[in-house]
Order: structure tokens, then C-alpha cells, then sequence
């Protein structure tokens, strides 16, 4: 698996299959992309967890 830069095609990390980190690692490994790692959390989450089952924030409305 690559992880590449949308600007440009060079790999910025690269997994061997078998051996792919679970995120804790990834962060651990690549700490600089923080971000990313950040945004694949999100995505996880947001697919795993329904919308209708999320907690509103304090103060909004159904």
C-alpha cells in the first residue's frame, strides 16, 4: 500500500502487505502526517456510526 501527495505521485509511505499498520502505529511510524491520520480516523468513524446514531452537540436540535 502507497500514500501518496494529490499534488504529486511520489509515495510519502509505503506498507508491505501483511504487515499493514493499524492507525496507532501509523502515527507512531509517520507522525508528521498527523492530518491524515486524523482524517482516516474521521472517515472511519463517520462510516461506522450511523448519522442517526451520532450525539448532537450540546444546544442543536433534531
Amino acid at each position: 500500500m502507497f500514500v501518496h501527495n494529490t499534488s504529486d505521485p511520489t509515495a510519502i509511505a509505503s506498507f508491505e502487505p501483511g504487515d499493514y499498520p493499524d492507525l496507532v502505529q501509523a502515527r507512531e511510524l509517520l507522525p508528521e502526517l498527523a492530518k491524515l491520520w486524523d482524517a482516516v480516523r474521521h472517515d472511519f468513524w463517520t462510516a461506522a456510526i450511523p448519522a442517526h446514531r451520532r450525539p448532537r452537540p450540546p444546544g442543536t436540535s433534531a
